[in-house]
């Protein structure tokens, strides 16, 4: 396995995730308390990496989900609620983390979070979708050698 390819590591608190890596925890407070080499699972994603689908390094919809994540990249990278990088997106900033998803909601979650329910992420530049709100002020007017908008009374 290269270094740039996602590695499932076992570990406690937020120092094991790797310099240069998204860290996604199997549990909330980067896994503390859990069983060392079982249910302490990391997956480290190098940076500029994507994963399309969690379910292929253990990590889907049920108890055994993302529930913490570590950004240890100097890239904002982001998490998604369906495979592909599709659904929902939650930016991590960079050098950020998040110890428990269960306080982060996400609308249409079965539990009501972002606990257990991220399915793809994006270890790079991430950039989110653009919501442009627009309305109708005016109507527009032509003038000599300009369009501009005038207001009617």
């Amino acid at each position: 396995m290269s270094d740039n390819e996602p590695k499932l590591i076992y570990g406690q608190g937020a120092e094991a995730c790797p310099e240069g890596n998204f860290c996604l925890y199997r549990a909330s407070n980067f896994n503390a308390g859990q069983t060392p080499g079982r249910g302490d699972k990391i997956l480290a994603i190098p940076s500029g990496v994507y994963v399309n689908d969690f379910s292929e390094y253990g990590f889907d919809h049920s108890g055994d989900g993302v529930s913490a994540v570590v950004n240890n990249t100097a890239e904002d990278n982001a998490l998604f609620s369906a495979a592909n990088q599709q659904g929902h997106s939650l930016p991590v900033d960079r050098a950020a983390s998040i110890a428990d998803l269960r306080q982060i909601p996400m609308a249409g979650s079965p539990n009501g979070s972002w606990n257990d329910q991220a399915q793809s992420a994006l270890a790079a530049r991430f950039v989110g979708n653009l919501r442009v709100d627009q309305e109708l002020r005016g109507h527009w007017a032509e003038g000599p050698g300009h369009a501009y908008s005038g207001l009617r009374s």
